[in-house]
């Protein structure tokens, strides 16, 4: 969670009240989501309320923060393999696939 730290953690805003929960059980609680597949209704107990949790989720997916930590590690992992950090070139390979004349 190092690397990602900086994008998950809340700028210090003066106004408005403290979240209920930390932003980490609400990261680990969509890692689960993600890696189970359950549904958000299912969440086990032993993490934030689902309501929560989605709410932050659809709030981090509208701005941004998602591609934003994917961007992050893919740049820091292309640094580690010793390439450019951002890619240069791109493969596009289109291939036709035969279909039947008769719908299927």
């Amino acid at each position: 969670m190092g690397c990602i730290r900086a994008f998950v953690e809340a700028k210090e805003n003066k106004t408005g009240r403290k979240p209920v929960h930390e932003r980490r059980e609400v990261l680990n609680a969509i890692l689960y989501l993600l890696r189970t597949g359950c549904s958000w209704r299912h969440l086990p107990h032993d993490f934030p309320r689902w309501k929560s949790v989605y709410s932050q989720f659809r709030r981090w997916r509208l701005g941004g923060l998602f591609e934003n930590i994917h961007d992050h590690l893919r740049g820091e992992l292309r640094v580690l393999l010793k390439r450019n950090k951002e890619p240069n070139a791109g493969i596009a390979d289109i291939q036709s696939v035969k279909t039947t004349e008769e719908g299927g």
